[in-house]
């Protein structure tokens, strides 16, 4: 995976006085506090970076930079890491700028079984036991992505597993009138075309339609 993709949404930003420096800002620059922080169903990731010879707004695209290379460290086999850009703060008496960037606790979850996952598949000694959870984090990473309209280039980007077609009458033909299916783990993946248009998880033998 050579590159690390982040989609940014400005959520907010915060723009206080200088003499109301936020109590985090002071923290970090005092080693006080860390610059992660979980808390809740988010994890926040604070950067301070900038310098008087900078202008604001590059001290600030300095600081996000900074902050999306602390995730890149703790996940650098994945490529697509969304985040939102929760504070941006600039201290007109240090001339730099603080800010924070949250990444999903969910999320972060879901990468780490992704990075966890291919940890096992490049073992050369694979037990049955990580066989099995292969196949399981297979099949849930495969559900989870397996959005309705999806096309399979997309699929195979989201959930970094190959797509390989099989036609056949399987639960996919009886419930969404197509016998395109592909494998992952113990879900079947269903395809009209190049599109996805449900799933089906082996285990209980039910379909479901997962839209965005």
């Amino acid at each position: 995976m050579k590159y690390l993709l982040f989609m940014v949404f400005l959520a907010s930003c915060a723009h206080t006085p200088t003499n109301e420096t936020p109590a985090w800002v002071e923290a970090i620059r005092s080693g006080e506090e860390s610059i992660k922080v979980a808390q809740g169903s988010k994890t926040y990731y604070r950067r301070i970076a900038g310098s008087p010879t900078l202008s604001r707004e590059i001290s600030c695209s300095l600081a996000i930079t900074r902050a999306e290379e602390t995730i890149k460290k703790e996940y650098p086999n994945a490529d697509l890491i969304p985040y939102a850009v929760e504070v941006i703060f600039y201290d007109k008496t240090h001339k730099d700028c603080a800010v924070t960037i949250s990444v999903s606790s969910k999320l972060e979850r879901s990468v780490a079984s992704l990075v966890r996952r291919d940890d096992l598949v490049n073992k050369e000694n694979i037990t049955e036991d990580e066989a099995t959870l292969i196949l399981q984090e297979r099949a849930q990473i495969a559900s989870r992505f397996a959005l309705t309209g999806l096309t399979k280039q997309e699929f195979e980007k989201f959930s970094k597993d190959k797509v390989s077609l099989n036609s056949d009458h399987t639960l996919c033909s009886k419930f969404f009138s197509t016998g395109n299916f592909s494998v992952h783990g113990t879900t079947h993946v269903c395809w009209k075309g190049e599109n996805v248009v449900g799933y089906c998880t082996m285990n209980d033998s039910t379909c479901w339609t997962k839209n965005p």
